[in-house]
């Protein structure tokens, strides 16, 4: 039975004297916050004072505690390129834009240059012609090229062009001139044998074979479409070598032919030189980073009012030891009393 009540009393002042020790480490009679940006969780924590002066008390610093309240991806600028690529034709102008936005990032103009540029447009130009034919004509008989010249409707110079042989058509028909000499042989004969007819003779004859005009015809091969249209004599009577009396007359005649046509073209291409610009941009693009942050945070200062510190502690201990003698005294008397009733 002593030993329970011995122990009582430490038991009773450890359970006393540990909350009063534990609130005293605890508490603060003034908090001081600072709030700060650190790009890590390491740096840029704020001093505080160690001793400071509130409304006529002092205030002695006794613990920092800091915290990070918000945590953002660093906005890293990251500079991008871009050249743009304008051909205009040859006598246009061309202003490029100074600025423009595209897929969020805005560029501005930095540099521009120019340069020829060859074949921007090309310009097709068909050229053709023909050559007419009044006697009868084919595809194989004709020449299969054909020089032209023309007008370049680029240049506006003159070129010369080899056409191709596209066609031979028929196109129309005429009469067309034509005629036949003739030489008489003794004309001063009555009459003589001309093929299998005898025509009589031409001496004094004003129109030289007048109503054999037909004959006169087939015997040149000329076909019906053929027509004489006079008959005449183109010289005086003379002595040829032979000692034959000779005269010479013409027929002008005309014979009706089928026209034709060979046509030819070729397309040319003409290159239309122009101006090509070349634009150069700068932009800036905000991206988010992935390893780098910005840290806002919180520092906290925790102080104690400087007569406290020492004073409610003393206080608190004589209180407590007072209080542990008197429950000893108590006890003790208590047992002491026990022991004369059992006696």
């Amino acid at each position: 039975m002593n030993k329970k009540i011995g122990s009582l009393p430490l038991i009773l002042s450890f359970c006393l004297l540990f909350p009063l020790t534990a609130q005293a480490d605890t508490s603060a009679d003034y908090v001081k916050e600072k709030e700060f940006s650190a790009y890590n969780e390491e740096e840029n924590v704020p001093e505080f004072e160690q001793h400071i002066e509130k409304d006529g008390v002092n205030y002695t610093l006794s613990d920092i505690k800091v915290k990070t309240v918000k945590k953002t991806p660093v906005e890293e600028t990251k500079y991008v390129t871009k050249e743009i690529e304008t051909i205009v034709q040859e006598g246009e102008s061309f202003n490029p834009e100074k600025e423009f936005t595209e897929d969020g990032i805005s560029y501005k103009l930095v540099n521009m240059k120019q340069e020829k540029a060859e074949g921007i447009n090309s310009v097709e130009q068909v050229v053709s012609g023909y050559t007419e034919y009044s006697y009868p004509v084919t595809k194989d008989t004709v020449p299969k090229t054909k020089k032209v010249t023309v007008r370049n409707s680029v240049t506006g110079e003159d070129m010369e062009v080899d056409c191709d042989l596209v066609e031979v058509v028929a196109n129309g028909g005429g009469w067309q001139p034509n005629s036949i000499d003739i030489t008489f042989y003794n004309v001063d004969a009555n009459m003589y044998t001309w093929g299998d007819i005898t025509v009589p003779g031409m001496e004094g004859q004003e129109i030289p074979l007048a109503g054999y005009e037909d004959e006169l015809l087939r015997s040149v091969g000329a076909d019906s479409s053929s027509r004489i249209k006079s008959i005449y004599w183109v010289s005086d009577s003379y002595t040829d070598e032979e000692g034959r009396i000779c005269r010479n007359a013409r027929a002008d005649i005309e014979q009706y032919v089928d026209y034709y046509r060979a046509n030819y073209t070729k397309t040319v291409t003409t290159e239309k030189a122009g101006t090509k610009y070349i634009a150069s941009y700068e932009g800036e693009q905000k991206i988010k980073s992935t390893t780098d942050f910005k840290y806002d945070r919180i520092a906290k200062a925790y102080y104690q009012e400087s007569e406290k510190s020492v004073v409610p502690y003393v206080v608190a201990g004589v209180g407590i030891l007072l209080l542990i003698i008197l429950v000893i005294g108590i006890l003790f008397i208590f047992s002491k009393k026990r022991k004369k009733e059992g006696k």
